[in-house]
């Protein structure tokens, strides 16, 4: 698992670089335990990236937030085409919000502060028991 503060130590100099620049060159695994979830999902890790999020995609496909620090960040589904959801994580990986079948064109609010937040195809967290109290883990890997 990778905390949030070791997230930069891991990602290497060069993908460093890039990750403040238009697009994002580093991917995830998720999991639950030794359960992986998710393999290889892209990371949004910029602030253009954190702007464009879902929005234009022709599929939804899961995405992971990586915030600069942990506050509450809301989120619009504006110009995204299908439902999705919503899970907020803290600092140590732990779900604080879960939000499910988002509609398009919709502002979300949220309530609790969180240092990342991954949106997944709409049924993704009930299929997989995701709720609040829960921990998921994060395993960066080196992207293209």
């Amino acid at each position: 698992m990778v905390s949030g503060s070791e997230f930069r130590a891991l990602v290497p100099e060069t993908l460093n670089s890039k990750l403040r620049l238009w697009c994002d060159a580093v991917k995830t695994d998720v999991s639950i335990g030794e359960l992986l979830l998710l393999r290889d999902i892209e990371v949004a890790g910029t602030f253009f990236a954190h702007m464009r999020g879902l929005m234009f995609r022709r599929k939804i496909v899961p995405l992971l937030f990586v915030f600069d620090t942990e506050a509450v960040h809301d989120i619009h589904s504006f110009f995204v085409f299908g439902k999705f959801d919503a899970i907020y994580l803290d600092e140590r990986m732990n779900v604080v919000e879960v939000f499910t079948a988002i509609s398009p064109f919709a502002y979300l609010a949220t309530h609790k502060p969180s240092k990342y937040l991954l949106e997944t195809p709409a049924g993704f967290a009930r299929e997989h028991g995701i709720a609040p109290g829960g921990r998921l883990s994060l395993t960066f890997l080196e992207g293209i």
